[in-house]
């Protein structure tokens, strides 16, 4: 009786110890899911992370593409500008040195080239 009764201890020791042995077995199931979830987590933004930084660069590409454009339009525009410029200039000095080729032949007589009629 005494032995049945320490098989019958034993048996509900076994029993109590087996699902404290089954929760240390599904802890650390859960554990490893958690851990493979938060590493698939990871990889996704990473990838995300890599797609995005990609996009910006394009982006970024495509607007310095723009600025540089830009910048060669302003140059060629300004370009124009100043031979426009030079070109009124020299037309500019060269109604001045008409108008001082007129005075030098005017004299105190009355000039006909002159619009006031005098020199």
């Amino acid at each position: 009786m005494a032995r049945q009764r320490g098989e019958a201890q034993a048996y509900n020791v076994n029993r109590k110890l087996k699902p404290s042995w089954e929760l240390g077995k599904q802890a650390d199931a859960m554990r490893k899911n958690i851990e493979s979830e938060f590493a698939k987590l990871r990889q996704y933004l990473r990838d995300e992370e890599k797609v995005l930084m990609g996009k910006i660069k394009k982006k970024e590409d495509h607007i310095l593409q723009q600025l540089e454009d830009n910048l060669k339009a302003v140059s060629t525009e300004r370009a124009m500008l100043n031979e426009r410029i030079m070109e009124i200039q020299q037309r500019m000095t060269m109604k001045d040195a008409e108008i001082l080729k007129v005075s030098r032949r005017c004299t105190s007589e009355r000039c006909p080239d002159m619009p006031s009629g005098k020199g």
